[in-house]
């Protein structure tokens, strides 16, 4: 059962004591570890966060409980997430936080047996994700969105409160007892000394975070456009994955231009900043898809926190925060002479990119900043702990 609970508006007086679940993303993911945990442990509470890792340990005052790196996604989805709701249950939290789809029957019963307060994160519109994800067999997509939509749905019913990255997902949940859009604004601290001199950055053009075979194939067709307009520019993506990794690099052998990219891994999040630090111009080559329709991309506001330009797909997330603002150029998603001719007017026009690139730092600086998004996940707890 869970402990008696503090009645603290402030500080919490009598740590609450505070569960995290996720079972798909890393122990340090961005959104859940640095930003969520850590600010909760900051204001007083004792937070656990049960996640994939080898081992269990205390990092910046989160208890971290590891789960097993399962072998396949099947072993993950019908193990690994009642794993992860077993040691749950044994944490006999004041709140259960969890962050993926697959742990919305887990979240229900820990609501039915617990007397916590439950709350689901929804990171992404999952039912039009899932209609996107090409390891499924095509006729499983579209049951199977449906089925976690209805999920969804029930657990407005069934959780203390919502919480979601983006406003337009937020809309599928305004039923919910408690809603919260809490977005994943970056932190200031992390992109603090970030500024660099343009003749130290090596890289003309950075790419930030998960990656497809598409935005592959459309960056290396944006780049040999610009190798045709006569400009010899130097890439950064960040985000490989090992398998897309592999069809990369046989793909920019094959077209003679290895050279000019740099494929990164995955990286630490406190090493973002380095490779954005040493970028000129980044980029947000978006397709014209449903999901991409409701989500706002993250590395739009870590382009700016880095006075770093960026040239984006016009879609109706990135222009409701960016679109008259001066710090980006839109342009038409999927048109990559559209992309390339923009990225070559901001390399061309070096005074005209930094002065874009201080717009989009103040607008981090004044609105869209952790520290603001931070006190909304505060109001949230304290509001469910003293209902």
């Amino acid at each position: 059962m869970p402990r008696k609970r503090s009645r603290s508006i402030g500080r919490c007086s009598v740590k609450a004591k505070v569960c995290i679940l996720t079972t798909v993303h890393p122990p340090f993911d961005t959104r859940i570890f640095h930003k969520q945990a850590k600010t909760l442990a900051r204001a007083g509470y004792d937070v656990t966060l049960i996640a994939q890792h080898d081992g269990d340990r205390v990092v910046e005052g989160v208890r971290i409980i590891g789960l097993p790196k399962p072998r396949n996604r099947f072993t993950r989805i019908f193990g690994l997430t009642w794993r992860a709701f077993r040691l749950a249950l044994r944490q006999h939290a004041d709140v259960y936080h969890f962050h993926d789809p697959e742990l919305l029957l887990p979240g229900a019963l820990l609501k039915l047996f617990t007397r916590a307060k439950v709350i689901y994160d929804v990171h992404e519109d999952y039912p039009s994700y899932i209609r996107m994800k090409g390891w499924l067999p095509s006729v499983l997509r579209a049951p199977l969105s449906a089925f976690v939509e209805t999920l969804e749905l029930l657990g407005t019913r069934i959780f203390d409160a919502i919480v979601t990255a983006d406003d337009e997902v937020a809309n599928r949940f305004k039923k919910a007892k408690m809603l919260a859009i809490i977005h994943n604004f970056p932190d200031l601290e992390l992109f603090m000394g970030c500024e660099r001199h343009s003749s130290a950055k090596i890289y003309d053009i950075i790419y930030l975070g998960s990656i497809s075979p598409y935005h592959i194939n459309f960056m290396l067709s944006v780049a040999l456009l610009l190798e045709k307009m006569g400009h010899v520019f130097r890439w950064c993506i960040v985000g490989v994955s090992e398998r897309q990794h592999t069809l990369a690099r046989k793909l920019l052998q094959e077209l003679g231009i290895k050279h000019r990219f740099c494929l990164c891994g995955r990286i630490p999040h406190s090493c973002v900043v380095k490779y954005l630090a040493y970028s000129k111009v980044g980029v947000i080559p978006l397709p014209h898809k449903e999901k991409f329709m409701k989500n706002i991309p993250t590395k739009l506001f870590e382009y700016m926190a880095c006075r770093i330009p960026v040239v984006a797909s016009d879609l109706p997330p990135i222009r409701k925060f960016v679109g008259t603002r001066g710090c980006a150029i839109l342009v038409p998603p999927e048109d990559e002479e559209a992309f390339a001719s923009a990225i070559d007017f901001l390399l061309s026009n070096p005074q005209r990119a930094q002065a874009m690139g201080e717009k989009g730092r103040s607008l981090v600086e004044q609105k869209f900043n952790w520290a603001r998004e931070s006190k909304k996940l505060l109001t949230l707890y304290r509001r469910l702990i003293n209902a």
